[in-house]
């Protein structure tokens, strides 16, 4: 919202749009610089194990059954 402020030039500063929104201005800065740098490790990690599990889960559904899933869901001894 700031960000969009800024785009159109209004007058209002950012000082003042910080302090109606309750954040501070160097909070601020800090969310756009984390935007800037891109998702973190952690955040990539989680994408592709989210990708990764759709697929494990499709695979697992297409089966009808519960003795057809169980020796695929047991973990190795």
């Amino acid at each position: 919202m700031i960000e969009a402020e800024k785009a159109n030039k209004t007058v209002m500063t950012l000082t003042r749009m910080c302090q109606l929104l309750g954040v501070d201005r160097c909070r601020f800065y800090e969310w756009r610089a984390r935007q800037a740098a891109g998702p973190s490790p952690w955040a990539q990690r989680a994408a592709e194990l989210r990708v990764r599990s759709k697929g494990s889960m499709s695979y697992l559904m297409a089966l009808t059954g519960h003795r057809r899933s169980a020796p695929i869901c047991k973990k190795p001894v």
